[in-house]
């Protein structure tokens, strides 16, 4: 379900820190500090698009149910 929701919110090409690693393997530049910095920042990027991800779909859970909440109190009441 979460990696469903992160190729939902993902863009197409990858998304910046994608393109920043894939342009220092082309550069392949000898200093591993910066390259591991990129690296932080890749893994950075991956967890705030699952978050985002995750919020989104908390929230159209949390929607769901205020809408079927009241529809299933009016079909009792019926």
């Amino acid at each position: 379900m979460v990696a469903v929701a992160r190729m939902a919110f993902r863009p197409v090409n990858g998304g910046p820190a994608a393109k920043i690693t894939l342009k220092m393997n082309c550069c392949k530049t000898k200093r591993t500090s910066f390259r591991n910095l990129i690296w932080i920042i890749d893994i950075c990027f991956n967890i705030l698009y699952i978050h985002a991800s995750m919020l989104i779909f908390v929230m159209i859970l949390i929607e769901l149910f205020c809408i079927v909440s009241p529809l299933d109190s009016i079909f009792q009441i019926l």
